[in-house]
């Protein structure tokens, strides 16, 4: 099915996974024009172009796209903080990343723990606690959470 979007996803797929990364970018390329909501194709280019092309700039721009196509998936955020933050050099880039991405995901657990290891990986002690305690209050009942971090707000 040539016009079909996720025909040209598998194909994609099947490319990258060879490691034929040209033509994987070339099917995920025509699957995204075929079809300007979808994003799995925008994520798939993003990680190809980061991953294995080290064109961070095309990156950035299929992580922004993924971002605004799927404003509530917690992983499109979170990759594109990583570039910021570790290949762009870009730290307040990736902190609006961080924080934008909470606010749309409705604080999702695992971007709360992204933000919190940014911001200790930043030395920001003040807002590693205001995020820990975030997380506490947000999810009291996860032991793993109370055993990981509560004795640093105490």
């Amino acid at each position: 099915k040539r016009e079909d979007t996720w025909t040209w996803i598998v194909i994609g797929n099947m490319y990258e996974f060879a490691h034929d990364y040209d033509r994987a970018i070339g099917a995920y390329e025509k699957a995204a024009s075929l079809n300007e909501s979808e994003y799995i194709s925008r994520m798939n280019l993003a990680y190809i172009y980061e991953k294995q092309k080290n064109d961070y700039p095309k990156a950035e721009k299929y992580y922004k796209k993924a971002v605004e196509l799927n404003a509530t998936d917690f992983e499109n955020y979170f990759n594109l903080a990583k570039l910021y933050e570790f290949k762009l050099n870009q730290p307040l880039e990736a902190e609006k990343v961080y924080l934008a991405g909470l606010e749309k995901t409705n604080n999702s657990s695992d971007l709360l723990m992204a933000t919190i290891y940014f911001y200790q990986r930043r030395n920001n002690v003040e807002k590693t606690t205001e995020y820990i305690k975030l997380l506490l209050k947000l999810y009291p009942g996860n032991e793993a959470y109370k055993s990981d971090f509560g004795a640093l707000v105490k």
